[in-house]
Order: structure tokens, then C-alpha cells, then sequence
């Protein structure tokens, strides 16, 4: 890094990127192949090639690239979850996937949206998933059990482009391509603030 020098490229995707988040994959469970190698530093990258791709870096070496979760549809982000057990993909179908980091396995798809998703993340804790669209509204829903809707948030004017939860995760904040960025509290289900450039 301090050389400014390209470390690696990686090569898989076959259209543009959207977004790129770094994690660390836990180790396997003792009983399964290469439990012993420990924790493996990880690149997600989304893209509108319909796929999302977890690259181990520590495997780039080996020859092992990565490996993809196709979608419908383009996708806008992929981010983890603070344990980085789970990934959530936003696409352009509509919806948003939560998948097994380790088995990349497809757990659930969670709808309601109108037009593109753009982002989506989960709380601190792992409990929560927001998502925002296209349709200027921010979903939120049970990161796990139900899975049920809690919350739609409505109030953006244009495209919502980003969210991301407070620390404590009573709380997000959205923004749009309105001109505006506005603070929910979960809660009470209302924009506390509304900030403007």
C-alpha cells in the first residue's frame, strides 16, 4: 500500500462494478476440510454483470479466485453482516437476498419494493436489514426468525440511494438523490431530520 502498487487484480465480473466491501471469514468448524486454515480475509464486489462474488484473498495464490451469487438482475450492493456469517444483496429486480457466506447458499428473498434496489445492510447486532430503492423508500425488515416487514419509510422524493444504521441501531439514515439526507428513528417509525446541502 505504501508503495501506491496494484496488489492484485481479480478478473471474474463481466460488466461494471457497483459496489466493494472487505470482511473476514470465521474459521470452518473443526470437523470440515481446512478448519485449520483460520480466519480468511475476503473481498465482496456486486455488479451489474447479475452477480455478486466473494473473493478470498488469501486463497489468490492458489488459483482460487472466487465464487459468484447470480441474481435476476444487476446488483447495486453487497455488503456483510459485523459477523460477516451472512451477505445481503441489493438488485435491480426488486428485491434483496440474504446468503450463507460460507455455502453462498441463497436463505431468503425479501420483496415489496417497486422498482430497483439500491443498497442494503444489516444492523449492528444482525437483527435488522434496511433497504433502500429506486421508489424513494426505505424498507425494514427481521434479519432472521419472521423475517417479517417492520417499517416502510417514506419521504425521499427522488431515488434513495445509500442507508446506514446509527451504532446502536435505533436508528438509520438515508439519502436520496433528492438533495437530501433524512435520520429515522425505528421506533417511533419518524424522520427526526432532515438534512439539506
Amino acid at each position: 500500500v505504501q508503495d501506491g502498487l496494484c496488489l492484485q487484480s481479480l478478473n471474474g465480473h463481466s460488466d461494471g462494478l457497483n459496489s466493494v466491501s472487505f470482511g473476514t471469514l470465521t474459521p470452518l468448524a473443526p470437523n470440515e476440510p481446512g478448519a485449520d486454515a483460520g480466519p480468511t480475509s475476503c473481498l465482496l464486489t456486486a455488479s451489474l454483470d447479475r452477480s455478486a462474488w466473494l473473493w478470498h484473498l488469501d486463497a489468490l495464490a492458489d488459483g482460487v479466485y472466487g465464487a459468484a451469487m447470480a441474481h435476476p438482475g444487476e446488483v447495486n450492493s453487497a455488503k456483510f453482516d459485523q459477523a460477516c456469517a451472512r451477505i445481503v444483496t441489493a438488485c435491480a429486480d426488486h428485491q434483496v437476498r440474504i446468503w450463507d457466506s460460507k455455502s453462498l447458499q441463497c436463505l431468503h428473498v425479501f420483496g415489496g419494493f417497486s422498482s430497483a434496489v439500491s443498497m442494503a445492510m444489516f444492523s449492528p447486532n444482525g437483527s435488522l436489514l434496511c433497504a433502500v430503492g429506486a421508489d424513494g423508500e426505505a424498507r425494514l425488515w427481521e434479519a432472521g426468525g419472521s423475517r417479517e416487514q417492520l417499517l416502510c419509510l417514506k419521504g425521499h422524493q427522488d431515488v434513495a440511494t445509500s442507508v446506514t444504521f446509527s451504532p446502536d441501531g435505533q436508528c438509520v439514515a438515508t439519502c436520496s438523490s433528492d438533495g437530501t439526507a433524512r435520520l429515522w428513528n425505528i421506533e417511533s417509525n419518524r424522520c427526526e431530520r432532515i438534512f439539506t446541502g
